[in-house]
């Protein structure tokens, strides 16, 4: 068995319990102690569990922003599917800020389809995707790389952000409710508001599984955002809510 399928077996095994005992694991995953120690590391670098005392304790979401390889791999067909609507908004001669979300990354292929588009983000995985595109003039933010998440971040990079003006700016948040936008770091959410102060139009992708969910930083109110992508229809009230607010839902 592959890590990456031993490691989904144990947060199954772990979610259900909750806190587990190490030689507890051992025996419902019959794997050995070595092995299992290897999976258990990388968990834990992904924040997924915290390990003490012979123990593993799954995270819980709230709070946490997950390494980019753990959000990548969530929920991407439903983020292919929100790229494909997206994609419909892009066309030549535009200037579009994408920032460094794992949904964002999905309109890749609707970018490398225009001509004479130009793209700042704040994403080192999109950026590296666009690189070798002669009809894309690619900016990217200076400032601080955050570890695991591929976004870069800070001071130095929301300045660098106030040299452009964009057509439109396509964002993605970890929770979408009543009441806002979320997201589980305040500096993505300085970045993204920057980005959105600085564009004609906001369209926010955000899978239902974000949906009715709130973290620690409400980045946004809903009247912030033009356009919310996603990939199923909405609850009445929440629809009702958002149509409101001059928000068009589109799934």
């Amino acid at each position: 068995m592959y890590q990456k399928e031993r490691m989904t077996e144990l947060l199954k095994v772990i979610s259900q319990k909750k806190l587990v005992d190490i030689k507890e694991l051992e025996k419902l995953t019959f794997v050995s102690r070595s092995t299992l120690r290897r999976d258990l590391i990388e968990l834990e670098k992904e924040r997924k569990i915290i390990r003490h005392f012979g123990q593993v304790e799954l995270v819980k979401d709230t709070n946490i922003e997950f390494g980019y390889n753990v959000r990548a791999n969530e929920h991407e067909q439903e983020k292919k599917k929100i790229a494909k609507i997206a994609g419909d908004f892009i066309g030549n001669n535009q200037a579009l800020f994408v920032d460094s979300s794992s949904t964002c990354i999905q309109l890749w292929p609707y970018l490398t389809k225009c001509d004479n588009l130009i793209i700042i983000t704040n994403g080192i995985h999109l950026a590296s995707l666009l690189v070798e595109n002669p009809h894309i003039e690619t900016f990217i933010c200076g400032g601080r790389l955050r570890n695991l998440s591929g976004s870069i971040l800070g001071e130095t990079a929301i300045n660098y952000l106030n040299n452009f003006h964009a057509d439109l700016t396509f964002i993605s948040c970890t929770g979408f409710d009543e009441n806002g936008v979320y997201m589980a770091s305040e500096d993505q959410s300085f970045l993204k508001r920057k980005m959105m102060e600085l564009s004609e139009e906001v369209v926010l992708l955000c899978d239902s599984s974000k949906v009715n969910k709130k973290d620690y930083f409400r980045m946004c109110g809903q009247e912030q955002i033009d356009y919310l992508i996603t990939d199923k229809p909405l609850p009445e009230k929440m629809g009702e809510l958002l149509q409101s607010k001059e928000v068009e839902v589109l799934y």
